[in-house]
């Protein structure tokens, strides 16, 4: 589910140009993000990663385990 609403998203922020900022914000690094983005190709979609950080504790968060062609994802909700 998340990966169907982000690859919404990224087609719809074509339309909404500089009149909205937003950005998505994960629990991984910045080069995991970088490399799923670039595999999805999610090239409208800003991603913001929390590691290091306290803005989301990860032990708060809940796991949502999603396969998306073959592939094995964590959602976070």
């Amino acid at each position: 589910m998340c990966v169907s609403l982000l690859d919404g998203l990224n087609g719809q922020l074509v339309h909404f140009g500089q009149g909205l900022d937003f950005a998505v914000v994960a629990a991984p690094t910045p080069a995991q993000l970088a490399a799923l983005a670039k595999d999805r190709g999610w090239d409208n979609l800003r991603f913001l990663s929390v590691q290091a950080t306290t803005f989301m504790p990860i032990s708060t968060a809940t796991p949502v385990t999603l396969t998306n062609s073959g592939r094995l994802g964590t959602c976070l909700i």
